[in-house]
């Protein structure tokens, strides 16, 4: 084959497809490995009134929903599932400051 700019610019295309594609992969491979992760004592050291949304998400991870209320609050969901039927839930809720104002735990 003949090099020229048009199979260069197909290469890198290809070359850019087939990291993407790998990339997405490991993603999707390491995507159940985060949903049955346990809280431990991480939903503990989430403190009401101090800790922000960042720290949350430092502390926690990323949640699994993120939602708003009618009134401007922030809410985040956990989840801890371990495929047998058990699990648990965790909700933190934020005021407007953007503090945890709530935090639950339920089975």
């Amino acid at each position: 084959m003949i090099w020229n700019k048009a199979s260069g610019r197909r290469a890198v295309f290809w070359g850019w497809w087939l990291v993407i594609v790998v990339l997405l992969g490991l993603m999707a491979c390491a995507g159940p490995l985060q949903m049955g992760r346990n809280f431990g004592n991480s939903c503990t050291k989430v403190k009401e009134g101090y800790h922000s949304g960042s720290d949350v998400v430092r502390i926690m991870g990323e949640p699994y929903a993120r939602e708003t209320d009618p009134k401007g609050r922030r809410i985040f969901v956990y989840f801890w599932a371990d495929g047998k039927g058990n699990g648990q839930k965790c909700v933190i809720v934020f005021n407007r400051k953007g503090r945890v104002m709530l935090k639950a735990v339920a089975p």
